[in-house]
């Protein structure tokens, strides 16, 4: 079947798949407005994706029936070598590698992982572990309290200068596809925890289901400026706590790209890969925390570390996927991204060091 922008679909008939059969941790991201659908022939699957310089790119894995994965992905890479397009799946996770990367017609490739638990287990460390407790007492010390609120408060002014003042902290000019911030926009079905000081929001974290595993994506946390130390935990432990009383048995904050607790790279890898990749984990810090990041998702004391990957159908890596992947997340050239970032960041230091001499 062909694709279409899910402007001029039913996205109703997208949300039923993905409470029937959504199982990776990135299933509701498919409902962005930026991305196009595709259905199965049967109408029992759903691919969400943008396509970029030839290739489709698409947010994590087809949402179908776990027996009908291989087959779906099949007929969807049919669709798009029928126009003369390539696929790349983005953020699979390790079922799909297992049932492509076995064929021989896929390269797989680590990306990173993502730390996952039992929301009951996330709970109890909060408990257990020192350094997290002393986190929520000095937020609470500083009078921050934490709860769930309905989407309809979302449109609070307080909230959009949270997120405002977060984007300006980022040298990354606001990316699209996977990792977009805008969610306050899009929260149904979604859940926010907002910090509060004072009657006002400090900051807050939004929860997206994953419903095959009864489970959530911690999909953002919002720290606003001069919001006090432990309040990004404060809204990991109120958003845990209640999931883990409603009986779920899921919960993860993400993937963490380049993560060095997922499979690396090997030989089996391109060489120009695997310099860009070391590069970035030596120098990506100035555009983009992945250590920070990384770092802070594993003071929570994971239960375990689920790889995640990318997998291209195609019999080598080609650089143009790579490209057309970064593409995907930028929605422009990446090269002219690359420079806005930098620029950002060199007004984000110069600003820094004038706060220090100030």
């Amino acid at each position: 079947m062909q694709a279409s922008n899910p402007r001029h679909r039913s996205l109703e008939r997208v949300r039923s798949l993905i409470f029937r059969f959504g199982r990776t941790a990135t299933c509701w991201q498919v409902l962005h407005p930026d991305l196009s659908f595709w259905f199965a022939v049967d109408g029992e699957g759903v691919v969400g994706f943008v396509t970029c310089r030839g290739v489709r790119v698409v947010a994590g894995e087809p949402v179908c029936d776990a027996d009908r994965l291989t087959a779906v992905c099949r007929e969807f890479e049919q669709d798009a070598a029928d126009v003369g397009q390539r696929v790349c799946y983005l953020a699979a996770e390790q079922p799909l590698v297992d049932r492509l990367g076995r064929r021989g017609r896929h390269v797989v490739v680590p990306i990173g992982a993502q730390p996952v638990w039992h929301p009951k287990r996330l709970a109890a460390a909060f408990q257990e572990d020192a350094s997290l407790r002393y986190q929520l007492n000095r937020s609470r010390n500083k009078g921050v309290s934490v709860s769930e609120w309905p989407a309809a408060r979302c449109d609070h002014p307080g909230l959009r200068r949270c997120l405002e003042a977060w984007l300006k902290q980022k040298a990354l000019p606001a990316l699209s596809f996977m990792t977009d911030p805008y969610l306050l926009d899009r929260l149904e079905s979604r859940r926010i925890w907002v910090a509060e000081r004072e009657g006002a929001p400090i900051g807050y974290t939004v929860l997206a289901p994953v419903p095959v595993r009864s489970g959530w994506l911690v999909e953002q946390i919002v720290r606003c400026d001069g919001a006090p130390n432990g309040t990004a935990e404060s809204l990991v432990a109120a958003a845990t706590q209640t999931v883990a009383a409603e009986g779920s048995r899921f919960i993860t904050l993400g993937t963490s790209p380049l993560s060095r607790r997922g499979e690396r790279l090997s030989s089996r890898h391109p060489v120009w890969l695997r310099l860009t990749t070391g590069w970035m984990r030596a120098h990506g810090a100035r555009f983009y925390n992945f250590r920070g990041l990384e770092h802070f998702k594993a003071k929570f004391r994971p239960q375990a570390w689920e790889p995640v990957f990318a997998v291209a159908a195609e019999d080598r890596l080609r650089p143009g996927t790579l490209y057309a992947v970064m593409g995907a997340f930028t929605g422009r050239s990446p090269l002219l991204a690359g420079m806005q970032a930098i620029a950002n960041g060199l007004v984000i230091e110069i600003r820094r060091m004038a706060s220090l001499h100030g």
